[in-house]
């Protein structure tokens, strides 16, 4: 169980990340806008860091060498790196409509934010500034990455004429 931060609210996890060499699972609740840190190793709670400035959070992700934390605020449009060591906000950046999930690609040490609503992926550096906007079908759900570049993206139907889902790949640049 996970204990919120906020009085008199339940902690409910959205999304999670999982950092494999720090064995530490990110897990971010869209009802309380916080991100838990999670010893996987000792099933201990580390922290609960709120979010300033972002509403339902739902998407999150780690990068270990730096160790920041990215937030998509889906209500609020946004990405929300944290510090890691101490829940203080790096970067409030407004990626586009409907941030839904972000991917930290080690490869290329960025992330990748798909926008549910935008018709963007957005890509920005560790210190959150943008670094590129790509288009992407309106309905850009769920980033994932293979660690050696391609990020790839969960794209919800209604976007293609036959209705079906599809999943689109980004390649590093060559």
């Amino acid at each position: 169980k996970i204990d919120s931060t906020v009085r008199g609210e339940t902690f409910s996890a959205a999304s999670v990340s999982y950092d494999r060499e720090a064995r530490r699972l990110y897990v971010a609740s869209n009802s309380t806008n916080e991100v838990a840190v999670i010893d996987a190793a000792a099933d201990t709670v580390l922290n609960v860091f709120r979010v300033p400035g972002a509403r339902s959070v739902i998407g999150v992700s780690h990068d270990p060498q730096t160790n920041r934390i990215f937030v998509a605020g889906q209500g609020t449009d946004n990405l929300v790196v944290l510090n890691g060591s101490d829940g203080s906000v790096v970067a409030d950046t407004p990626v586009g409509a409907g941030a839904l999930n972000v991917v930290f690609e080690p490869k290329s040490r960025r992330a990748f934010v798909s926008t549910f609503g935008a018709g963007t992926v957005t890509v920005t550096d560790v210190d959150g500034r943008i670094v590129a906007n790509l288009p992407a079908p309106p309905v850009a759900n769920h980033v994932s990455t293979d660690g050696r570049g391609n990020v790839y993206v969960a794209v919800k139907s209604g976007w293609t004429t036959d209705g079906n889902d599809s999943v689109l790949r980004i390649r590093p640049a060559r």
